[in-house]
């Protein structure tokens, strides 16, 4: 046998294995991405748009809403993650970058204030973009988020706690629409 004809085999078996892989690929194959939704009302934690400082509200899931789709980055030495979008935002300065939930300002603790709304803006690692998962409910794996900073928990806005477009806020009283869990998305 040749090597011309050898070579012209191992390419058609390699031809075949590459179909036969992506044919066999699931559709809809987890990602490390997932979705925030609150217990209470099933609807996602969503950035209003893709701008600095926008506001985050809770929305029906979307698969291709990037905008509610999150990942977690962990943080040496403590326990507190950090919620990464997987949309960039727009910084004021123009720039592309990547986009935490964030508390509205960077003010010391005594100065933060219950039922700010919660944010999204460039991550550059400060406490306010650092969530620890407190009282977890192992039987409906859900979740308070309570930030590092602050300590106060991210709520649905009392007034509307199950309604489309309700804006998340930051909560020191005891709420039950401060329940969350993460429902991971497919990859489209």
């Amino acid at each position: 046998m040749s090597i011309r004809t050898i070579i012209r085999r191992i390419g058609l078996v390699t031809a075949i294995a590459g179909t036969t892989v992506v044919l066999a690929s699931p559709a809809h194959a987890a990602t490390n991405f997932f979705r925030i939704n609150n217990f209470n009302s099933r609807l996602a934690l969503t950035a209003e748009s893709a701008n600095e400082g926008t506001r985050v509200v809770q929305a029906a899931a979307n698969q291709f809403n990037l905008r509610q789709q999150w990942s977690i980055k962990t943080n040496t030495g403590t326990a507190a993650l950090t919620y990464v979008m997987r949309q960039k935002i727009t910084a004021k300065n123009g720039a592309l970058v990547d986009g935490c939930l964030d508390l509205p300002r960077d003010v010391d603790r005594p100065q933060q204030l219950a039922g700010e709304v919660i944010v999204v803006r460039p991550c550059d690692g400060s406490n306010s973009q650092k969530w620890l998962d407190v009282n977890t409910n192992s039987s409906t794996g859900t979740v308070n988020l309570e930030n590092k900073l602050s300590l106060m928990k991210i709520d649905i806005d009392n007034n509307k706690p199950t309604a489309p477009g309700a804006v998340a806020i930051q909560n020191d009283v005891a709420q039950t629409s401060q329940r969350f869990f993460r429902a991971f998305v497919a990859s489209a």
